[in-house]
Order: C-alpha cells, then structure tokens, then sequence
C-alpha cells in the first residue's frame, strides 16, 4: 500500500510501475511470438517506419535510421500490423528510449478487429498511462484485417533533445516484440528540403507534420493506414 500511496505521488513512479508490469502480466501470444522472431511465412506480422514526416499526399518523407534535430522537427514512427486475427483485444505499447537507457515516453493502444473480408474496421483506444480510464476513441476502416499506429517524437530545438543513440520498443500484449535503434544528430540549420510529390502537383512546400505537438487532429484513412497521418489519440505524444 505504500507503493502504491507513494506511486500517486509521484507520476514517474507509474509510469515505471507500467513498464515493469508489461513482462509480469498474461501468456505470451502466437502473433507475439511471430512478430519477435520477424517469422515471414504467411501470418500475422509488425512492419516498422520511421520518417521525418508526411506530405500532404500521405507519402511518408524522409524514411531512415538518421535524423537531426531543428528549429521545428519530428520523428514520426509507425508500426503497420497485418493479418491480425479479428475479434480478438489486442494492447499494444510504442515506447522511446534515450541513449542513456531511460524511458522518455510513450503511447498506450487497445484495439479490436471486426469485419469480413474486404470490410475492416479496428476500434482503437488510446489509453492515458496515468489515468486508464481515460481514453480517445477512433474507428480505421481497412480493406485486410489490419492497421497502423502511430506515434510522434518532437525533436525541436527548444525541447533540447540529447544527440546520440536512440532506440524505440514496440510490446504487443506486454511482450516486447520489436527494439530498434536510431540516431539524433546534433542541430542544423541547413534546410532538409520539402515535400517531392507535393512540389510536383503545384502545391506549396510545407512542414507537414514535423511539428510534433500532437494536435489530435485525424487524417485520410486508408487501408486502416490514416494515409500516414497521425492518429487521434496523439495529443500526450512528443515526450516532456
């Protein structure tokens, strides 16, 4: 009960009750197990992106490990699951780790799969980590039992993120089933360059969704992908 007392007092301390909570909790699942071992045989699976943003077309720009930081700039990460198996409750956790191995933030999902083939839709809930019964709602539509979350990492300048190696971690129903690494390079002044197909039809260059404030504001959605917009629940998103 102590914990618990001194746990409220502290929110850190939740957030760190959370992540020690994901290994200690339910069996593992077939579609954790597949997606860890990157198995490619027909079956459910986890395709990870990270870009530096999203034109207004939905073409993810800027694809890499290799980033730098700006006067205005993000990471945007998305992480395409398929063939999911439908009416099943999926929680899946996007989490950002700074180089010294802590964790800077983030994102809590619960989701559902319902349809027949050719008519998908997945009902999402974005949970508050600090708050669970709090939650943003969102229904992607898709043609295949599948979908895509999202989540936005602020790499402006004025959040003084620390250059170096990064690394993200994807748990699908508390199993960790994906860690990658990716690097943050110092401040530059130098323009990155805008948005290729959006300069090709005429229309201005633009910052896209580099700001990384999570204004919660929906995209297109497309095969359950929002066209690569990102998703409702993003308000929290983009660390301390």
């Amino acid at each position: 009960m102590r914990h618990l007392v001194a746990a409220r007092r502290r929110p850190g301390a939740v957030v760190a009750l959370l992540a020690a909570g994901l290994l200690l909790a339910g069996c593992e699942s077939g579609e954790s197990r597949r997606m860890r071992a990157r198995d490619d045989s027909p079956g459910p699976a986890l395709n990870v992106e990270l870009c530096r943003k999203v034109s207004k077309k939905g073409k993810r720009q800027g694809v890499g490990r290799e980033f730098t930081i700006g006067a205005k700039s993000s990471v945007l990460a998305f992480f395409d699951f398929t063939d999911l198996v439908p009416g099943r409750d999926y929680t899946a956790h996007l989490v950002w780790i700074r180089p010294d191995g802590s964790e800077l933030f983030r994102r809590f999902a619960e989701f559902r799969l319902r349809g027949t083939d050719g008519d998908w839709t997945a009902d999402v809930a974005w949970k508050d980590a600090l708050d669970l019964n709090r939650a943003k709602r969102e229904e992607l539509k898709s043609t295949a039992p599948s979908l895509t979350l999202d989540s936005t990492f602020n790499t402006s300048v004025d959040r003084e993120r620390e250059p170096g190696s990064w690394r993200f971690r994807v748990y699908l129903d508390r199993r960790l089933v994906r860690e990658e690494g990716f690097t943050l390079a110092a401040f530059q002044e130098v323009p990155v360059g805008g948005d290729e197909d959006d300069e090709a039809a005429g229309e201005p260059k633009g910052d896209g969704k580099g700001d990384g404030k999570g204004d919660g504001k929906k995209g297109k959605k497309s095969g359950g992908k929002r066209d690569g917009k990102k998703s409702a629940g993003n308000a929290g998103d983009a660390g301390a």
